[in-house]
């Protein structure tokens, strides 16, 4: 398995490869493919294998987002803030 920073080498080796008006595409594409792959598991047209790897594919894309935007900090800071919330919701709600 390749940690991060080999990932982000393939990431921005791929931006150079096909540019980034493409890979932007691609990560509304991928996205589009999960939404239409969770639509198929809840009418159990797809096994989860197939939703696995539409999110894979979306996680990828993402990533690649974040680096063509600039803004890999910025999402990571606030993702903790988000999970962070998220547990502070969760325990609030616990009786």
């Amino acid at each position: 398995m390749k940690n991060y920073e080999e990932r982000e080498k393939i990431y921005r080796a791929a931006i150079e490869k096909w540019g980034i008006d493409a890979q932007e595409w691609m990560v509304v594409e991928e996205m589009g493919e999960l939404q239409r792959a969770l639509g198929k598991l809840r009418r159990r047209k797809i096994s989860m294998a197939e939703v696995v790897d539409e999110i894979a594919d979306v996680q990828i894309m993402l990533e690649q987002l974040q680096i063509m935007l600039g803004c890999e900090e910025p999402v990571r800071r606030r993702i903790d803030k988000k999970v962070l919330r998220l547990e502070k919701m969760i325990r609030e709600d616990t009786p």
